[in-house]
């Protein structure tokens, strides 16, 4: 390639030398435009030169690279040049059909030199005339690979020939002996017969001067007329089908071609798979020149300018480079394909200015001068300015609103993760900062409550209207979705019916799944053809994705309620684990592990356990007077029974009984409660600072209410009290058995005596224990009663007819009792409601004064278990005032096990007497036990004196129970997950944690409507992004329903209605919806829509 000139703004200042096997070719051309802007290559067709396309090529030089040539023999290139030697060789077929098959070659040799320099494989060709076959074999023959293809009035299927070729080609010699007038009369007639409107003088002396100048020139003119009649297309034309299924090809037309009849475009569209076809009204054969004023901005330009969106567009459409269409919209490379119309505007200023015509709108255009005035740099002068700020402001909003509606994602993604983390705000919804201070432990609490509650209220209220503006900001974006769906949908295919245009709009309405039109439209009307399952079934897709959109759009509103709105939540902090559970010291004496403070090593060995009265005495009085008191004020009309409390440390309790702990009555354990105490304090900040709680104070200080929790053991106990008759058989002087009669099931009216097997060398040590209440009261009479505690670990029963197979009832009655074999005895296996209560069985007999009969017993019966319970204490001194703890989560029955040894002497120290000792009446329980013994035992529960005694009773072992300590292990710094999950898993020595709940507004998943929202939320996202790259993808703008309603009446009605009356017939017609050259919509009804519908 070499250069011979300097450019010029019209000249070909290029040559390309090539040759084939027997010509030499020098080729000239020129680019115009930017290096780095995409290509663009006009092609000429015959008898005409590059000089067709100067105006074209001036004005799409601001945004494309544009290449011009001239084919050999045509213009300023040279006929090919036989090789030496190979003139003799080139017989008259070859030579006539070198010109088509050589210039395709020698084309597709330039257009490979190009190409090197190209960033981009392919470039944009627009061919005219038998240029049309040119490009095609080199497409199809020599590997040239294009971006898009557009076609003008080509030559590419036969028949070719007009009469003057085939007069030409058949009088060759005639006509290369004319000259003169009579040859230039031949050239002009041919060349007026190609245009459709008179030619200027200057196109038509153009035009004709290089095949009229020389003698040269005219057999040119003839060698190309008997060219043009010998055209032959069969080495390419059955492989035409490729080209379309590979690039974008559109076809340009000339209604009034008398060359090449429009109808041939039709036939070419369908060999090459074309997208369209334009036919341009007004326009022969030079179609270029058939419009005003050199033809500049005529509708070949606005087709032209088309052709180039269309297929730019698809292009990066391919790639999804957005930032890259957003930079061509913005200096005007529109794209009627979703492009807004403003860079259309653009583009047209930038055909149409240049060549003098007058702007009368964004989309038109009117010629005021003939003429092009090239400045003195060669480029061309538009004759008028126009502002551009309105066009860009209404593109930047454009892709603004496509942004917009995907930044919906940030506030839900925001909600999600604060449900999701279960994001705690405080003591109120509106906490700046992660502070707003409850306090909880001050005097003004309440005030300080109402504060908060006001500031909830109006904060609620707000959060209300957030919900309400992300609902509608979801329903702009289901619209759009909507929309683009239905646009998609209409250009595809056989379109859209009527029913589905407006869908947009009607979706929001929760009606609009309940109309028949809905679920009827995909269907063909009764004067369609029959339409293929296969696109019924797209429309009922389209149908379903609306429907969907339609519900979805519809629960938006309360599902960004539940998750922008938070509630009022229990949390549990993280839970620290302190220690593991290694056993209880229920089987044993009391030692000073059990916490006594003023019990000594000595005395706990010695069973004095009268050391707890200092500590422990009161506080059974205590109980004592309020069992009293209560029992008096439920005897009232109105009156209930209240339990009474004790305290430990900083802590009080009482039992809990419950249906979950198998109606037992379970009580705290004080070694937890004081350990529980220290943590107590501190949270309501009564040490000293260098001892901070466990969790930081802002935890507590941010909640409404803060409930401190530890896990720890609890003894539940189950009790039995009857009166009775006692006796023993006494075995030997270690060795005894007690029985007492008058023993009855709790369900049941049968009656037994009961035994037990007491004193050493049975399975189970001695565990026996005893001490006296008497009363030293002038004004009472003087009793005394023996309280003997045992605890056995075998039961046996037996009556008149039945020992269940022991064999306990003949050894008690015959003096055989020395023989029998007791172990046996006391092992005999007892029916299922006995079990329970014949293993490890806790007695505790009152011997009744002032009887008669001096085996009179009042006895009680219990069973213990152990269990692990959380513990429970309010923290503020406002709402629980004696700092009273509750227990809760007790196990259930099934996991209590077998009832465990208690110790006799745990009894002793409840009551803080010594073993053997007596315990004076000057205590109240005392007194008042002693009191009601002989009523209990004489009237039972008959006589409130057995509520009295039941009450005692019950303290009593409930102190002694509360009494109990256990011993702990430690939990192993570092554990994997395994190891903590056994660890918690594990029933014999568990994990005790400790954390706390704080009540506090906060976010969460807890509950189903929660959950729905969330699954409706992730929807609508899934919906949101869809329409975000739906947007890229196929960049449609969504257009006004004034604009809709303006097309549907430009529409030309085409009898696709004829003969449809109903509504759900008319809703079945079909309609394309597309853009015309003005970026308008235009409906295109089916082809298919009806029979009477037009071809």
């Amino acid at each position: 390639m070499s250069k011979s000139s300097s450019p010029s703004a019209i000249e070909l200042t290029e040559t390309f030398h090539y040759s084939t096997t027997i010509y030499d070719y020098d080729i000239r051309w020129t680019s115009l435009g930017d290096a780095a802007s995409p290509p663009l290559i006009f092609v000429h067709g015959t008898p005409w030169s590059s000089h067709v396309w100067h105006s074209y090529a001036q004005s799409l030089s601001r945004y494309f690279r544009v290449y011009l040539f001239d084919n050999p023999g045509f213009g300023e290139s040279p006929l090919g040049k036989p090789i030496p030697g190979k003139a003799d060789t080139i017989g008259k077929a070859v030579a006539l059909d070198s010109d088509l098959a050589q210039q395709s070659e020698v084309f597709a040799a330039l257009y490979q030199s190009w190409a090197q320099d190209w960033q981009k494989s392919g470039a944009h060709v627009v061919a005219h005339d038998h240029g049309g076959l040119m490009t095609l074999r080199a497409y199809l023959l020599h590997g040239c690979e294009y971006r898009s293809l557009c076609l003008i009035d080509v030559v590419a299927v036969g028949p070719f020939g007009q009469p003057l070729f085939k007069l030409i080609a058949e009088n060759e010699e005639v006509f290369n002996a004319l000259t003169g007038p009579v040859f230039e009369g031949v050239v002009e007639s041919y060349i007026r017969d190609a245009a459709h409107k008179e030619l200027d003088r200057e196109i038509m002396a153009a035009l004709k001067k290089p095949w009229i100048a020389d003698e040269k020139g005219r057999r040119g003119f003839v060698r190309q007329m008997v060219q043009a009649n010998s055209r032959n297309t069969e080495e390419v034309e059955g492989r035409y089908h490729e080209v379309g299924k590979k690039i974008p090809v559109r076809i340009i037309w000339g209604k009034d071609d008398e060359w090449i009849p429009v109808e041939t475009a039709t036939r070419l569209q369908k060999k090459l798979n074309a997208q369209d076809v334009v036919v341009i009204e007004g326009a022969g054969h030079l179609i270029m020149y058939d419009q005003p004023d050199l033809g500049a901005g005529s509708k070949l330009h606005d087709s032209l300018d088309r052709t180039v969106r269309i297929i730019f567009c698809e292009e990066f459409y391919s790639s999804l480079f957005i930032l890259v269409k957003q930079a061509l919209a913005v200096i005007g490379v529109g794209c009627t394909t979703g492009l807004p119309v403003e860079a259309h505007a653009e583009v047209m200023e930038a055909v149409y200015e240049p060549l003098g015509w007058k702007r009368e709108s964004d989309t038109s255009y009117q010629p005021v001068s003939a003429t092009i005035s090239p400045d003195p740099s060669g480029q061309h002068v538009s004759p008028m300015s126009h502002p551009r700020h309105h066009r860009r402001s209404r593109v930047f909003l454009h892709w603004l609103w496509h942004f917009l509606s995907l930044l919906w994602l940030a506030p839900i993604i925001t909600l999600l993760y604060l449900n999701l983390s279960q994001y705690v705000i405080g003591a109120s919804v509106w906490c700046p900062h992660g502070k707003c201070n409850a306090e909880s432990n001050s005097e003004t609490v309440y005030k300080r409550a109402q504060e908060l509650d006001r500031h909830d209220h109006d904060t609620n209220g707000a959060l209300q209207f957030v919900s309400k503006a992300l609902e509608v900001w979801f329903m702009f974006v289901a619209t759009s979705l909507v929309y683009d769906l239905g646009i998609l949908f209409a250009r595809k295919g056989r379109g859209l019916p009527v029913g589905y245009l407006l869908s947009h709009l009607e979706f929001s309405d929760i009606r609009y799944i309940f109309r028949p039109l809905l679920w009827t439209s995909p269907w063909p009307h009764r004067n369609a053809v029959p339409e293929k399952r296969a696109r019924i079934l797209k429309l009922y897709i389209f149908a379903i994705i609306t429907a969907s959109l339609t519900i979805l759009a519809n629960l938006m509103g309360p599902s960004t309620a539940v998750l922008v709105l938070p509630t009022l939540q229990w949390i549990d902090t993280p839970h620290i684990m302190n220690t593991t559970f290694d056993n209880i010291a229920a089987a044993h004496r009391p030692t000073e592990d059990a916490g006594f403070s003023y019990c000594n090593a000595t005395e706990l060995v010695a069973r004095n356990y009268s050391c707890t009265s200092y500590t422990y005495g009161p506080s059974m009085d205590q109980w004592a007077a309020q069992g009293i008191s209560s029992i008096t004020q439920a005897q009232n009309l109105d009156g209930q029974l209240l339990l009474g409390t004790s305290q430990e440390y900083a802590l009080s309790f009482s039992f809990n009984a419950t249906a979950n702990g198998g109606m037992l009555t379970w009580v705290p354990s004080r070694q937890v409660m004081r350990e529980m105490s220290h943590e107590v304090q501190k949270t309501q900040g009564q040490l000293a600072e260098d001892d901070p709680p466990e969790y930081p104070e802002q935890v507590f200080n941010n909640s409404l209410q803060t409930i401190l929790k530890r896990q720890g053991p609890s003894l539940g106990f189950q009790w039995f009290c009857s009166a009775s008759n006692v006796f023993d058989l006494n075995l030997n002087e270690t060795q005894r058995i007690r029985c007492y009669t008058g023993w009855t099931l709790e369900k049941g009216n049968d009656t037994y005596t009961k035994c037990l097997r007491l004193g050493t060398n049975f399975d189970n040590t001695d565990y026996n224990s005893q001490f006296w209440l008497a009363i030293d009261d002038p004004d009472v009479p003087e009793y005394e009663t023996e309280v003997e505690v045992h605890f056995a670990d075998r039961a046996m029963y037996f009556n008149d007819t039945e020992d269940f197979g022991s064999g306990i009832k003949s050894c008690l009655t015959n003096d055989t009792s020395t023989s029998c074999d007791w172990d046996r005895i006391f092992s005999t296996t007892l029916p299922e409601e006995f079990r329970n209560i014949s293993s490890n069985v806790f007695f505790v007999s009152y011997q009744v004064p002032s009887l008669e009969n001096a085996d009179g017993r009042i006895y009680c019966e219990h069973v213990t278990y152990l269990s692990f319970a959380t513990y429970n204490v309010d923290t503020s001194p406002m709402s629980n005032t004696q700092n009273l703890v509750t227990l809760s989560n007790i196990n259930a029955p099934a996991d209590y096990g077998a009832p465990i040894i208690l110790s006799p002497d745990w009894y002793l120290a409840a009551w803080s007497v010594d073993h053997n000792a007596t315990l004076d009446g000057s205590r109240q329980i005392v007194k008042k036990l002693i009191e009601v013994l002989p009523d209990t035992y004489e009237f039972g529960d008959q006589s409130f004196d057995w509520y009295y005694f039941n009450i005692l009773h019950g303290y009593a072992m409930g102190q002694a129970l509360s009494m109990v300590n256990y011993y702990n292990g430690s939990v192993p710094a570092e554990l994997n997950s395994r190891e903590i999950k056994e660890a918690k898993e594990d029933p014999v020595h568990p994990v005790l944690h400790t954390w706390a709940t704080i009540h506090v507004w906060a976010y969460g998943l807890s509950g189903r409507t929660s959950k729905l929202g969330t699954a409706v939320v992730l929807l609508g996202s899934v919906c949101v992004l869809a329409r975000f790259f739906l947007g890229l993808v196929t960049g449609i703008q969504e257009r006004s329903t004034v604009e809709v309603l303006a097309a549907a009446f430009e529409h030309r009605h085409q009898g696709e209605f004829e003969g449809l009356e109903e509504e759900s017939h008319l809703a079945k017609v079909r309609y394309q919806v597309v853009e015309d050259g003005d970026g308008k919509q235009r409906f295109i009804p089916s082809k298919r829509t009806s029979r009477w519908s037009h071809a």
